[in-house]
């Protein structure tokens, strides 16, 4: 453990029930996943937002069809909220693209389908897609929002 996880962990030691302890703990141990994210993945600005694209993992399944799950950490820039919105698959601002068709999310980490953003506050967020996907084609996962539109190329490995 480097000193600055020492200095973090030390911060912990104030609370005295191991139930605290373990939330501070829980919390450094997220942010400092978040940070070495951002430091490690490719930088997408789109509106006031910064999408960090992680990574993507995919999972072959039975019918030839694969689960494909992409990682980001998103970031409002803006000294206002943004709300990031996907009520359901026909009403979302977010979907992957092959360059002719949209695909819908399966799954995503929006609770009740938004996540509000405050400033300066970077988030995980993940998105999970179900489909028959061509490894050897590009995709890009689309961002509509009435803040910013953009899109981000996304890799898929098998």
């Amino acid at each position: 453990m480097n000193s600055t996880e020492n200095n973090q962990e030390s911060k912990c030691d104030r609370f005295t029930t191991p139930a605290e302890k373990e939330t501070c703990l829980k919390q450094i141990e997220y942010y400092t996943k978040i940070k070495s994210a951002m430091e490690e993945s490719a930088k997408h600005v789109i509106g006031p937002v910064t999408f960090y694209y992680v990574n993507s993992e995919s999972q072959a399944t039975d019918n030839g069809k694969i689960l494909l799950t992409i990682h980001f950490v998103v970031e409002n820039n803006d000294n206002q909220e943004v709300t990031m919105t996907c009520l359901r698959q026909d009403s979302c601002n977010y979907a992957l693209s092959d360059g002719q068709k949209e695909i819908p999310y399966a799954t995503n980490t929006l609770v009740y389908g938004s996540l509000t953003l405050p400033p300066k506050t970077p988030r995980l967020v993940d998105w999970t897609f179900y489909s028959i996907f061509d490894t050897s084609q590009s995709y890009s996962f689309l961002v509509k929002e009435p803040w910013g539109t953009g899109s981000v190329p996304i890799r898929i490995h098998q």
